[in-house]
Formats: C-alpha cells, sequence, structure tokens
C-alpha cells in the first residue's frame, strides 16, 4: 500500500518549480487556486484512466438505518435491527416509534425489497463513481478482500443512477468500485467563516488539506478539532504527477511552462504502463487518501 502525503507538499514543489522559495514567501492567492485546479484536474484523470489503486470494497445496503432524527414519511422504508421496514401509518411523527412487529413499521421480506444502490447514498460517505464499476463485478456476499474465491452476484444491472441487484438480494453486500474523485484545496482557511459539511479549507502551517465533516462552527481550527475536520492527504503514487501539473500552471512560458506541461503527461504515460498496461502494482482496497 502506497503512503498518503500531505497536499501542501505538491504546492511548495510547485512553487519551488517556478523559481521560489515557499518558506521565503507568502504563496499568492492565484497561484494556490491555480494548483490546486491542476491537482483536482489530475484526480479526476487518475479516476477516469480506472487505476486499480483507486479501487474500494465497502459494505452497503440498500435503505438508512433508522434514527429518530429523520423525518419519516408513509411508504419511506429503513433498515433496522437485522431486517428493512416500511412504514405503513401516515400519521405524524409515526416513523419516530422504532420499527418493530405491531408498529406502524411492517417488516419487509427480502424478495419486497427492491435492492438498488444509488450512486450517492446519503447515510454513506463515500459515493460511487458510475464510471469505475465493473457490473459483473460489483457485489459480493463475501468480502472479496479476505475471501479471494469470493462468487460476484450475478444478475446485477445499471442505470444512470446505481446498481440493481436480483430479488431476493442478501440483506448487504460488499461492492467493489472507484469512488467519485475527492477534491483539495490551498484556499487557507479563516476563523471568520463559517464551514458545512464537505467544505475544505488549507493550513499552510500544517501543509495540510482538511475537509469539514459535520456543522464545523466559525472559528474552530481545523489542526485543533480532529471530529469536525479530517486531513485529505494524496496517494504518494500520484504526487509527481500532481506536482508536474501544478508547476506547469504557475509557470510562465520562459519558465517552462510547455515543458512541465509535456512533464506531466510523460509521468502519466508512466503510471498507467507501471499500473495498467502490465497489470503492474496493485493497492486495490487501500481507501483512507485519494
Amino acid at each position: 500500500m502506497s503512503k498518503s502525503v500531505k497536499a501542501g507538499i505538491v504546492l511548495e514543489n510547485a512553487v519551488r518549480m517556478a523559481g521560489f522559495d515557499p518558506s521565503l514567501m507568502e504563496v499568492p492567492v492565484n497561484w494556490r487556486m491555480l494548483a490546486a485546479m491542476a491537482v483536482n484536474s489530475g484526480l479526476a484523470r487518475i479516476v477516469a484512466e480506472r487505476f486499480p489503486q483507486m479501487r474500494r470494497v465497502e459494505y452497503r445496503r440498500y435503505r438508512p438505518t433508522w434514527t429518530t432524527a429523520a423525518e419519516w414519511r408513509e411508504k419511506m422504508e429503513c433498515y433496522w435491527n437485522g431486517a428493512y421496514w416500511r412504514l405503513e401509518s401516515g400519521e405524524t411523527d409515526a416513523g419516530r416509534a422504532e420499527p418493530a412487529d405491531g408498529s406502524a413499521w411492517r417488516r419487509l421480506k427480502m424478495d419486497e425489497v427492491a435492492a438498488f444502490i444509488e450512486w450517492e447514498q446519503p447515510w454513506e460517505a463515500t459515493a460511487i463513481e458510475p464510471g469505475g464499476v465493473d457490473v459483473q463485478e460489483f457485489a459480493y456476499e463475501a468480502d472479496p478482500k479476505y475471501c479471494p474465491d469470493a462468487k460476484p452476484v450475478r444478475g446485477c444491472r445499471m442505470s444512470e443512477m446505481g446498481v440493481s441487484l436480483p430479488s431476493p438480494a442478501p440483506v448487504g453486500v460488499f461492492v467493489r468500485f472507484i469512488p467519485q474523485p475527492c477534491e483539495i484545496t490551498f484556499t487557507e482557511w479563516s476563523a471568520e467563516d463559517e464551514y458545512a459539511a464537505g467544505d475544505l479549507a488549507y493550513l499552510t502551517a500544517q501543509k495540510e488539506c482538511y475537509m469539514a465533516t459535520g456543522a464545523a462552527t466559525r472559528g474552530l481550527n481545523p489542526a485543533a478539532d480532529g471530529e469536525r475536520w479530517i486531513p485529505v492527504r494524496l496517494s504518494a503514487n500520484w504526487v509527481k504527477y500532481f506536482t508536474l501539473l501544478a508547476a506547469s500552471e504557475i509557470q510562465t512560458a520562459e519558465q517552462g511552462r510547455y515543458q512541465t506541461q509535456a512533464a506531466a503527461e510523460s509521468e502519466m504515460e508512466r503510471l498507467k504502463e507501471r499500473f495498467l498496461d502490465f497489470g503492474g502494482e496493485n493497492d486495490t482496497e487501500m481507501g483512507g487518501y485519494c
């Protein structure tokens, strides 16, 4: 498994390639924006090329887990205590009662459950990239990471919204996929701004990009709040490629922009030869970073 690298390493090395020392200057805002756009473009390309290092295996269910915090309406379905349930009452707050036999919820048999895994399940942290799925090897009853002989569920069908499993399906399945591209930012965190879940911020002192995991209250420094902020790091496999992309956006023609662009493309071809053309090294199901 490849190690992860702080996103700031890419920015600083790109600035050095442009002939400046980031330790002796404040990196201009427009350089930060250009570098982040270049890295995010590179991440999207790596996903599009379907590098095996981007694959994950995660356990998924077809409905959200019941919680009193959700707003449940008649005919909505949930998962609770090993079964799926459908709310059969239209009364206000009927869904706040715990699903159980004899309640407003009706226990469903598995042949009543439409086993469908959306690309973006709101209750899951990771969204599935539609182009990163092989529908013939998508769903497994046993974890294929630990059971190499696990057989995929046959008869899965892909649509524009997700993947349907044949009925009756297992209660849940392990799915193999490439996630939608993550993003990074080099825009400095501000104590004056409010950050919602999914927002990004950068701290120069830590050379770290962070993503808010919840309603991050204004003024909470990401480096000091590990519950509401998590670092977004890059796989060391791609760092040279990202650095060249970022540098080519910062450099002028006189500083070698076009030569750096060519070097970035050569690095991508090297990565494809190493990881794609010949099977190559495979860090499949690594997760944890981009």
